[in-house]
């Protein structure tokens, strides 16, 4: 009888919780073999005794591994029909299947270790190489090198198969030396998209597939370097040397006799240092001793050059920076100084390529890093490509360098299943019982994956153990807390003794030597930090290992968090989240290329824009947000001591002084410079030490003062030339006095009688032409029969959401209808002077909503002159059950037509609000179009603060309406743009903005501050719009620009 069996009774390995990998090698350090020391030291891949099989691959996609023809890696197996995929690469990128993005949930039914046969994408290559000549000269021993495939892979070279790997992004390498042919070689391997693995990579990204690292053949020759381990030791004393030493692995055998290994140190000049020799063995220990070795720290990343060798025939060379890292005191010491991270979390991301990263754009984002000052990397939430790892070294970046472990999705089970009660508790509390119950009910508790999680930890120590710049190892992100954890920080600390360990989940902090928490508030960050009061040699310190969450209009408040860095010791900075965002370049239904997020490929689970979240747009571009960052993790600080007499000049540097820096200064009045940079000769600044220095002489001239300093590289660095400007300050004159208007009224024209025709009182006089509105205010005005408003003028409390405003304030805001409010009149009267220069109106009403009982009592005196001016004051008083906080509290003028560039005084020229304003005070000029931050999620933003006065002008009339608010002693906020607020509410991406024909100006008195809610706290009390009584007077000027 006839029967069968589907899928077949044999479990796959990518099934099987048993099976990590079939005939791998031992993980190990990264570094090529080369056949000079010269080619060693240019560390250039291509001159290694190595080939690369990037490239062009014939490529097959299944649904499923068993759909797959099962002998499709036998060499004359037939592929003429195949396509062509690059790689490394993402085969979703590049056409076949779709991308699907979540934050949390696991895009298939969870039964752990079982992943579904179908859908499991499933991709099939094959590549043809030849084995140069030259490569098998003196060489005999053959490794095939992936630096990572996702999710899992077979692999078979000439018909024969030669393991399995799986561990997304950890390298797997095969001995292949007796498989290989002289000629033709054909490389076979099946990719599969999940595997049991796949439990343990549910990170925050795109679940993307297929080889997206290189693939290399090494080759070695019979007596070879199989791992090297670096470690330096810091003298004790001025009598003590510094100390490389140097575990070396060997394997092969050979028929001569008296092989010799050898470690050279060259300094950074490759000039050499040192040198010692032993005989081969398999295990070697070396050291080298280094008078007054140069030490690596983020600010001086001196490296020196390891080259290790088998009697001059086989050469591996490695960098090292001599530093050493200790727990002492509550703090994490480099070279015996607490460090401050300024940090952020990055993932591996290319708008085209996925993780698929080019090595020339990684490097493009390390450099624009270091240019905003930022000094270290966290990598999120998995190892990063190898070669960061080298940029970081030379450039100086600290690293928390992650191990591929992120289990999140267990998370959305356990919210089911809380009680009735738990569900009331406060998020921290309800989250803590579902975390606990997480850890121990699936995998972080469970002995049968103990293994899986040991083995991510000894593959992220094996490759990354010899880079100065990592000085933290992570067990991963988000999954929770058990066993499997304490087992991976136990082989951490035998496999390195030398980095302390770090894992958020670990609330206790049962393994781990740093304390760290996410986008905790700052009261939250003082509640731990004073529970380590008196503890003495057993605090920990704290790290705030995401924090900031930069998602859209984002992040504010970061300046209290940096300063808080600053002041407590036991508080060792934090990673802001994150670099990037992480959009794909799509073309859309529209023909419309933009930057597609969760939901845009059809997805049927997804999690929308939260993979927007960075301080970088999808393409790397900046965001506004980028110039915050870099402008409060600045290392030198300046403020007034004695306003015009004495400065403080704080460095904040942790190991350099400010003798490498230039500071020149000069004088800005109401915005202009007054002269040249000049410089100022700083005395000697140690670093994390303020002192005075003397301001230099004020300059006369009216108008607001302020000493703008700037602080410069002298010389050039690896990722800046000489003259980049790192840091900047402007200290004001603080001046007690109201700040002046400049008026534009003349006494050469006269309104005649006004006109009133219904509730519409008609102003007019020899240019102007003006209509009042009883029910709506200001609603047309005209200068020699031009219009300057489009619509009427409306005072308002509505602005389009940002992401931050979604999870607490959208859904208050919403309930208090504030979206809903409008004017409604109660009585106006007006008057024209004996002189006909003037029409005073005043008008009486209220701000409200429908359905409520709160409102926004309103007197607004308006004073129209004939020149051209328009004084309004407007007082309010709040009643009713209003809520606490509202968006914003202003005007809004649609202008018409043709109002196009923008000119102001104020903080600039990006966006800036008043809890992201750290920006400088200056004249600019921009378009409105150039106004507007064209966010990949379509929100509020382009909003200006603290701004002294702004003029929107119409070239082609030659006109303009100048802004200026004379009683707000720090100015006001405005904007301008093509938008409305509904547009820009309904639309999904950029190109679904519909420009309006008109700009929208909004002058107002308060703007709520934009927090970082979207993920974390919102906005600092002291940056909320506030309900409460105010006067707001605001004068419009209709000025004609000079010809």
């Amino acid at each position: 009888m006839a029967s069968g069996c589907f899928p077949p009774d044999q479990l796959p390995d990518w099934n099987n919780l048993e099976i990590l990998n079939r005939n791998e090698l031992e993980p190990r350090a990264y570094f090529f073999p080369f056949d000079t020391a010269e080619r060693a030291l240019s560390y250039d891949a291509t001159e290694a005794t190595a080939m690369s099989l990037n490239g062009d691959w014939h490529f097959q996609h299944y649904d499923s591994p068993f759909q797959a023809p099962t002998d499709f890696y036998q060499i004359n197996f037939g592929i003429k029909e195949w396509h062509v995929i690059r790689v490394p690469g993402m085969w979703q990128m590049q056409g076949f299947g779709k991308p699907n993005y979540t934050n949390q949930p696991y895009p298939f039914p969870v039964e752990p270790p079982k992943v579904p046969v179908y859908p499991n994408q499933t991709g099939l290559y094959r590549v043809n190489f030849k084995v140069a000549d030259k490569l098998r000269e003196n060489n005999s021993h053959f490794r095939l090198r992936f630096e990572g495939v996702d999710s899992a892979f077979h692999v078979w070279l000439n018909g024969v198969p030669v393991g399995y790997h799986q561990g997304a992004r950890n390298p797997a390498e095969f001995d292949v030396s007796a498989l290989l042919n002289d000629d033709k070689n054909t490389l076979a391997v099946q990719v599969y998209q999940f595997c049991d693995g796949s439990y343990l990579e549910d990170q925050d990204q795109w679940w993307l597939s297929g080889i997206f690292r290189d693939v290399w053949l090494l080759a070695f020759p019979p007596v070879y370097v199989r791992d090297i381990t670096l470690n330096t030791v810091l003298s004790s004393g001025p009598d003590d040397n510094d100390v490389l030493k140097a575990t070396v692995k060997i394997s092969g055998t050979s028929n001569s006799k008296g092989e010799e290994v050898c470690i050279q140190l060259l300094d950074a000049a490759l000039k050499p240092v040192g040198m010692s020799t032993s005989k081969v063995a398999s295990t070697v220990d070396l050291q080298i001793s280094v008078k007054s070795a140069s030490k690596w720290t983020s600010e001086t990343p001196y490296l020196y050059h390891v080259v290790v060798s088998i009697d001059g025939l086989h050469f591996a060379a490695q960098r090292v920076g001599f530093r050493h890292i200790e727990m002492r005191d509550g703090n994490m010491l480099l070279n015996g100084v607490p460090i401050v991270f300024k940090g952020v979390n990055r993932h591996e991301h290319h708008p085209d390529h996925g993780r698929a990263v080019p090595y020339e754009f990684m490097k493009a984002d390390l450099l624009l890093m270091k240019r905003h000052n930022i000094n270290a990397i966290r990598t999120s939430h998995q190892p990063n490509d190898p070669r960061l790892y080298d940029l970081c070294d030379e450039l100086g970046i600290y690293l928390i360098d992650e191990a591929d472990v992120e289990t999140h999705g267990f998370d959305l089970i356990e919210i089911l299943r809380l009680s009735p009660s738990e569900k009331l508790l406060h998020d921290k509390e309800q989250q803590i019982i579902r975390f606990d119950r997480a850890g121990h009910r699936w995998l972080a508790d469970n002995p049968d994956w103990e293994q899986a999680y040991v083995d991510r930890a000894e593959r992220l120590v094996s490759r990354d153990k010899n880079h100065a710049s990592v000085v933290i190892w992570s067990l991963g992100n988000e999954a929770f807390f058990g066993k499997n954890f304490v087992a991976m920080a136990d082989k951490i600390r035998k496999m390195d003794a030398t980095r302390p360990v770090h894992y958020e989940p670990d609330r206790e902090n049962v393994t781990v030597d740093i304390h760290s928490e996410m986008y905790s508030s700052l009261s939250d960050i003082e509640t731990y930090l004073r529970s380590q009061d008196g503890l003495g040699s057993r605090a920990k310190p704290m790290i705030l290992c995401e924090y900031a969450h930069a998602m859209g209009n984002s992040p504010g408040g970061l300046k209290e968090y940096v300063e808080l860095f600053h002041k407590e010791r036991l508080l060792q900075g934090g990673f802001i989240w994150e670099w990037s965002n992480h959009g794909l370049r799509k073309t859309f239904e529209d023909r419309n290329v933009g930057f597609a997020y969760g939901g845009d490929f059809a997805e049927e689970l997804h999690d929308g824009n939260f993979v927007l979240d960075g301080l970088l747009f999808s393409d790397h571009q900046p965001t506004p947000a980028l110039t915050e960052v870099r402008n409060v993790y600045a290392s030198i600080k300046a403020e007034w001591s004695t306003p015009g007499e004495l400065i403080i000049l704080t460095n904040l540097f942790d190991f350099t002084s400010l003798d490498d820096v230039n500071c020149k200064w000069r004088w800005l009045v109401d915005g202009i410079s007054q002269a040249e940079w000049q410089i100022l000769n700083l005395p000697k600044t140690p670093p994390k030490k303020s002192i005075d220095i003397k301001c230099p002489e004020i300059v006369e001239a009216a108008g607001e003062k302020i000493l703008e300093l700037s602080f410069q590289l002298q010389e050039d660095s690896r990722w800046a030339s000489a003259g980049f400007e790192i840091a900047s300050s402007q200290l004001i004159i603080p001046t007690t006095s109201e700040r002046e208007v400049e008026r534009f009224k003349s006494a050469s024209t006269l309104w005649t009688t006004p006109q009133v025709n219904g509730s519409t009182i008609k102003l007019l006089s020899k240019e102007l032409e003006m209509d009042f509105d009883q029910f709506r205010g200001l609603s047309r005005v005209l200068t020699h029969g031009h219009s300057i408003l489009a619509n009427p003028m409306k005072f308002d409390l509505w602005r389009a959401v940002t992401d931050n405003d979604q999870p607490a304030m959208l859904p208050i805001w919403k309930q208090y209808r504030v979206d809903m409010v409008h004017l409604h009149v109660k009585s106006s009267e007006w008057k024209m002077s004996n002189d006909n220069l003037v029409v005073e109106l005043v008008w009486n009403g209220r701000l409200a909503p429908p359905e409520l009982n709160w409102a926004f009592e309103l007197q607004i005196k308006y004073r129209f002159f004939a020149s051209g001016s328009i004084d309004i004051l407007m007082k309010c008083t709040p009643t009713g059950d209003f809520p606490r906080t509202v968006p914003r509290i202003g005007w809004t003028l649609p202008l018409a037509p043709g109002f196009e560039r923008v000119q102001w005084y104020g903080l600039g020229p990006g966006e800036s609000y008043k809890d992201k304003k750290s920006m400088n005070f200056g004249r600019y000029e921009k378009s409105v179009e150039e106004m507007f931050t064209n966010y990949e999620l379509p929100q509020e933003g382009g909003n200006r603060t603290e701004t002294r006065w702004a003029t929107i002008w119409n070239d082609k009339l030659r006109k303009g309406l100048r802004v200026t608010v004379p009683n707000l002693k720090n100015g006001f906020d405005f904007n301008a743009m093509h938008y409305h607020t509904e547009d820009i509410e309904v639309a999904k991406h950029p190109h679904e903005l519909k420009k309006s024909g008109q700009t929208i100006l909004r002058v107002d008195f308060d703007h709520h501050g934009v927090g970082s809610g979207s993920c974390g706290p919102e906005a600092l009390p002291q940056y909320e719009c506030k309900v409460q009584a105010f006067e707001f007077g605001v004068v419009l000027d209709i000025i004609e620009e000079a010809a």
